[in-house]
């Protein structure tokens, strides 16, 4: 009995900083806060939205910026199109990691471009 439950516990603790699985857009869906951009801290860090339509917006300071996306699981990449000052190269691949209650979104494109997103996770994800 103590044998399986310190079992559970441990395989708990080790999946504390786990890659998080990817069913299809959901992981994707909601608002993250960027918070580093080609290896700069932001100051003012924006909201990107991903909507289950495959739209999104970014809002910074001063504006609202919408974009479409397109999620490729296999390769694990993202196509972006439409925004003028954010994910200005077209295709990213990406890696999540999940940090106790938080969710890390990794962008990086072929040209060196990085971006950096995070969220919090919900208790049903």
């Amino acid at each position: 009995m103590k044998k399986g439950f310190l079992t559970i516990i441990l395989i708990s603790l080790l999946n504390c900083n786990s890659k998080i699985k990817t069913n299809g857009n959901n992981f994707l869906l909601g608002k993250w806060t960027m918070i580093e951009f080609s290896n700069t801290l932001c100051n003012y860090c924006p909201k990107v939205e991903f909507n289950s339509n495959h739209a999104g917006k970014i809002y910074t300071a001063d504006e609202e910026i919408s974009f479409t996306y397109s999620l490729n699981e296999d390769n694990k990449t993202i196509e972006f199109s439409g925004s003028k000052y954010f994910f200005t190269d077209k295709e990213y691949h990406y890696s999540t990691t999940l940090n106790e209650n938080r969710i890390y979104l990794e962008l990086s494109s072929k040209s060196g471009e990085t971006y950096t997103l995070t969220k919090y996770k919900k208790i049903n994800e």
